[in-house]
């Protein structure tokens, strides 16, 4: 199973969390997964402006294991496993365990909206006081920190959203004399300083925290045999071409004569023609049958799974109709109307796993704004004044991505159009 959310994780990137999920009876752990990016021709994006390199630059990929799922009220207590591993952990497990037990708490918050507002405010206080029992370490005191300040977090987010002030308020106020008393970093109101090195110290601890979860997958590129092996057949080729001109000149003319001396400069000039256009044939036509970039996935010095992934500009007569189907929905335009054509951007990756594995991708988007234009556009109205007015409006692009995911027999499909302005991303909606 395949599973993909997607949020826009700043002003200039989105995030694409896809988590792959082998069946129970690990029968299939491949997956496939498919993204056909749809960019309006008016934002100049094409394969001589937009090369693979420049993709990959605007692409990072984190790989990491599953988080396992908790209720927040069965972290702690009575026979709650993340409790029971870190209080049973040998000292060399102590502090990794300590760092899942953190994720997990972090994880869980999250899922907890379901929750009324008493139980939330009693389970963190039981996780709080039940990690202030494990033995101290550096790494206990990290965690410590982190902890206080996402469930403040998850706390005042609640208070935000219209929760029981009373007993969140009072949760708020204990999770800050925790605070206080271990000489953890606040947030103070006018000091930018602080404030500064409390964002940047909050950013350090949940790499920290959750780096046992993260997968080292390092990259090379793929097809490097092949594409070499396709590159000296063009050689060779170049090479036949030239040989036959040189040996038919010879035989109709004889050794050191004018015709087989120009015969000979002309065969070499197309011989090197020759190869750069097998070359490309085979770049082009031949390695698109194999992917740009593979990894294996390391978790522990073990190998647990392996990727592939590639990139191209496509034509819209190679986008599966499917596709082109789910496109359309909600265009603008009806099926008469002249629509501006879009160049095409597919990006397939291709999984094998044999555990839970989330792949977070952020894709940069400060590319594509350079050919846009100003933000707000004046359009002119007739006021109620009966007089002539001009009312600044929003110029956007819109952006289409189409996900395809498949494993085995199973196969979906998910629709987002990005609204972009030169200022960045302004919204992000999903099509049904």
């Amino acid at each position: 199973m395949i599973d993909i959310n997607t949020k826009i994780h700043d002003s200039l990137s989105l995030e694409f969390k896809v988590g792959f999920k082998p069946k129970e009876n690990n029968h299939n752990r491949n997956f496939t997964l498919g993204m056909w990016f749809f960019v309006p021709n008016s934002l100049d994006i094409n394969p001589s402006t937009y090369s693979k390199s420049d993709f990959y630059r605007d692409v990072k990929s984190n790989v990491r294991l599953v988080i396992p799922p908790y209720r927040l009220d069965n972290i702690v207590g009575g026979d709650a496993e993340p409790m029971h591993n870190v209080l049973e952990a040998t000292d060399d497990e102590y502090d990794y365990q300590l760092r899942v037990f953190s994720a997990i708490v972090k994880s869980s918050l999250r899922d907890s909206s379901s929750m009324d507002d008493c139980r939330f405010s009693a389970a963190v206080d039981d996780i709080i006081r039940v990690f202030s029992t494990f033995r101290e370490s550096s790494t206990h005191s990290l965690c410590g920190e982190f902890l206080c300040n996402v469930c403040l977090q998850a706390a005042l987010g609640r208070m935000e959203n219209g929760g029981d002030k009373d007993v969140l308020s009072s949760l708020v106020l204990r999770l800050n004399r925790y605070r206080q008393e271990h000489g953890f970093i606040s947030v103070i109101p006018g000091d930018s300083e602080t404030n500064k090195n409390f964002v940047y110290r909050q950013s350090v601890l949940k790499k920290y925290v959750e780096r046992p979860f993260y997968l080292r997958a390092p990259k090379k590129r793929d097809g490097v045999i092949a594409e070499q092996a396709y590159y000296s057949v063009a050689a060779g080729l170049a090479m036949l071409f030239a040989t036959i001109v040189a040996w038919a000149f010879q035989r109709r003319f004889g050794n050191l004569t004018w015709p087989l001396f120009i015969a000979l400069i002309i065969s070499y000039m197309m011989k090197d023609r020759i190869k750069e256009l097998m070359r490309f044939y085979f770049a082009h036509r031949v390695g698109s049958k194999y992917f740009d970039n593979k990894a294996s996935i390391i978790f522990k010095d073990k190998k647990i799974g392996t990727f592939k992934e590639g990139m191209d500009f496509i034509p819209a007569s190679k986008v599966p109709a499917e596709v082109l189907e789910i496109r359309n929905r909600e265009r603008k335009f009806d099926s008469g109307s002249r629509v501006p054509d879009e160049k095409v951007i597919l990006y397939r990756k291709r999984v094998t796993v044999d555990r839970d594995i989330n792949d977070i991708v952020r894709f940069q988007i400060s590319s594509f704004l350079h050919k846009m234009d100003n933000p707000m556009k004046s359009v002119k109205m007739l006021g109620a004044d009966g007089n002539a007015t001009k009312i600044d409006c929003i110029k956007d692009y819109h952006v289409n991505i189409v996900l395809q995911y498949e494993q085995g027999e199973e196969r979906d499909f998910k629709h987002f159009r990005i609204y972009l302005t030169r200022d960045g991303i302004q919204s992000i909606k999903e099509i049904v």
